[in-house]
């Protein structure tokens, strides 16, 4: 049946009205995934800057934390100093004192005899009691605070025995008696004996007694400029409050937060920081399977290689300790070397889609 006239312009107008529509549809359809995936990565890239800038924040936080305590230790340091000379300054006696010396890392005990270590003319004594007062020490500690050490040397090797601190052990008593071996427990230089022996000044992170403490130590030389011994003044890390803090109040995307780990040697991998303290001290190796302990390995230690405050990124499927199950994880981690902290802000892929 053939159209009529009307009807065959009502065809026409209806399908030049509907072409353009039809096109657009078509061109979409087309266009669509292509935009679709832009769009997708212009938002991952924007959620890795956002993850990373996280980590550079909690890198200029660490460090002006550690440029702040620095400066409190060698403050310490120099009121240290001046009140032993005040006090007519650092000599050896004629006679000798029986010490039974404890490795602080291996905990071996061996007995050796030394001079009588005095400040001015006042043997320091074997004072181990924080109900008795420890000359020098104690009422350096009410001037400035923190902790406060006297060593001294017990060989040509330079070994470093603690005649009189307020550090205490887990006892409760004072660490003397206790000694830093010129030699750690990998055979590797001890590098706060390695400095002073140079007759330099060590600075920076160290183990002392039973925990990490950022630290200054000098050389104690004799007046013939040999090395007798060496000066601490330092701060545990632990009492680091107000950055751990903010760190654990930091939260990345909507359930993610900051882990800190450790970065080396025994710490590889152990958790340092989080806001779920019944995971602090476990290892995040513990809950995840092989392949991704490599991936995090790999990942730890690229961290470390890169230069300082360089952050790198990635996706992986992790399990955090306080998570219930492993999850695809937008992951940052910069490395912060003066406390052996790696920092890695990570939250579920799912918080960002």
């Amino acid at each position: 049946m053939k159209l009529k006239f009307k009807h065959k312009i009502i065809v026409l107008t209806t399908f030049a009205a509907l072409l353009p529509i039809i096109v657009v549809l078509i061109l979409t359809n087309i266009m669509g995934g292509n935009v679709k995936e832009e769009v997708n990565e212009e938002f991952q890239k924007q959620n890795i800057v956002n993850i990373s800038q996280i980590a550079k924040d909690v890198y200029n936080l660490c460090e002006t934390s550690n440029n702040l305590l620095l400066e409190s230790v060698r403050h310490n340091l120099n009121v240290t100093r001046e009140e032993i000379k005040r006090k007519g300054g650092i000599g050896l006696s004629n006679e000798k004192a029986t010490w039974q010396a404890v490795n602080q890392f291996t905990k071996v005990t061996r007995e050796i005899v030394l001079p009588k270590f005095l400040i001015g003319n006042q043997w320091l004594g074997q004072n181990n009691n924080f109900n008795k007062t420890a000359i020098v020490i104690d009422e350096i500690e009410k001037l400035v605070g923190g902790t406060i050490t006297i060593f001294q040397r017990i060989n040509e090797a330079g070994d470093m025995l603690r005649i009189a601190t307020n550090v205490k052990k887990l006892d409760g008593k004072r660490a003397i008696g206790t000694f830093i071996p010129h030699l750690n427990p990998n055979n590797l230089e001890n590098p706060v004996v390695s400095k002073i022996l140079k007759g330099e000044t060590y600075t920076g992170r160290a183990f002392v007694v039973n925990a990490w403490y950022i630290t200054i130590y000098e050389p104690i030389v004799d007046v013939n400029g040999k090395i007798i011994g060496m000066l601490y003044t330092g701060i545990s890390q632990d009492e680091v409050a107000s950055v751990t803090n903010s760190i654990n109040n930091i939260i990345v995307g909507k359930t993610g937060d900051v882990c800190i780990f450790g970065g080396k040697d025994d710490e590889l991998g152990k958790l340092l920081v989080d806001n779920n303290n019944d995971a602090v001290g476990t290892s995040i190796f513990d809950v995840n399977n092989n392949e991704t302990n490599n991936w995090l390995k790999q990942n730890f230690q690229k961290s470390i290689e890169v230069e300082n405050g360089i952050v790198i990124t990635g996706n992986y499927k992790w399990k955090t300790l306080a998570a219930e199950e492993s999850k695809p994880r937008l992951t940052a981690l910069v490395y912060f070397e003066p406390w052996d902290w790696i920092v890695v802000p990570n939250a579920p892929e799912e918080d960002f889609i």
